[in-house]
């Protein structure tokens, strides 16, 4: 019996090492067969992305120290500060508008990611899709992409180097606020020039979850408590002031050391035009700038 035991213990041991030398073989065959039949894509010469950070999440602090993704030059004109939307495109499909704060570093494209279940895509996604600690501005699905729901929010990281949504903060200083009344937005159709009528602290609740701004009754509302807020910092335009039957863009991002607030800048669309008329957007703004 012991005999016959060791004979079939030594048989099982040849079977294995058998069995693991043609699975061995079997692998080696597939990953050449891969490598004859799959080819790697090589990105465009003319418009690659800068290499990305190699970031691990730190320690919640309202702040991101990171670096922004660098534009590629030929998407905006420096001149009359249009932008071409055709080569936006070809970086990333989901790159929908352009957003432009004067005297401040944020000077962006907007996305949208497209996937329902991924709506934290752009926070650690830059708009080349590499990741990139700083990200991306973009709006959630479901935004109209021709900003014509009565309130559309955009998010930004608050950047130490004050890059991406940083600069967000100058207008909690009352004299930068007075000083800069407007922003701008571009999209492939249209230019759109917002009076900003408030800076503000709020709290971190979603506002697009929160409030119902369709409906004209709790839009109201959501205003005139603006006015009311006890906060520390809430800068007020009263000639930019808006009723629920505007349409409103709202900027956020965190605030450091200060995980359950946000920094707001809320603006009501004052004008548009054709995206090739700057000339008229430009008249328009003169009439803002104090």
């Amino acid at each position: 019996m012991l005999i016959l035991a060791v004979i079939g213990f030594g048989v099982s041991i040849g079977f294995v090492g058998w069995y693991l030398m043609e699975r061995k073989a079997e692998n080696e065959a597939m990953e050449h067969l891969r490598e004859e039949v799959i080819s790697t894509p090589t990105p465009s010469p003319d418009i690659t992305a800068p290499e990305a950070d190699d970031f691990e999440e730190p320690e919640f602090t309202g702040e991101r120290d990171g670096e922004a993704a660098a534009v590629p030059e030929g998407v905006v004109d420096s001149a009359s500060h249009t932008v071409d939307f055709d080569t936006l495109s070809g970086i990333n499909s989901e790159l929908y508008a352009w957003i432009y704060v004067p005297d401040t570093n944020i000077d962006y494209p907007v996305a949208q990611h497209m996937d329902p279940n991924d709506q934290k895509y752009y926070l650690n996604v830059d708009f080349y899709g590499g990741g990139r600690y700083a990200g991306c501005i973009f709006s959630e699905l479901g935004a109209a992409k021709d900003f014509s729901d009565p309130m559309t929010v955009l998010y930004g990281h608050n950047m130490l180097d004050g890059s991406m949504f940083g600069n967000l903060h100058l207008f909690a200083d009352p004299d930068f606020f007075d000083a800069h009344p407007y922003f701008m937005v571009y999209t492939k159709e249209r230019i759109l020039v917002y009076h900003i009528f408030a800076g503000y602290h709020y709290d971190n609740r979603h506002l697009m979850d929160s409030f119902n701004f369709r409906d004209p009754a709790v839009f109201g509302q959501y205003l005139a408590d603006i006015r009311t807020l006890h906060t520390p910092v809430k800068n007020i335009r009263e000639e930019a002031y808006p009723t629920a039957e505007d349409k409103v863009l709202t900027l956020s991002t965190c605030i450091s050391n200060q995980r359950e607030k946000r920094m707001l800048l809320a603006a009501r669309l004052a004008f548009s035009c054709d995206a090739g008329d700057m000339e008229a957007a430009e008249e328009f703004i003169m009439t803002l700038l104090p």
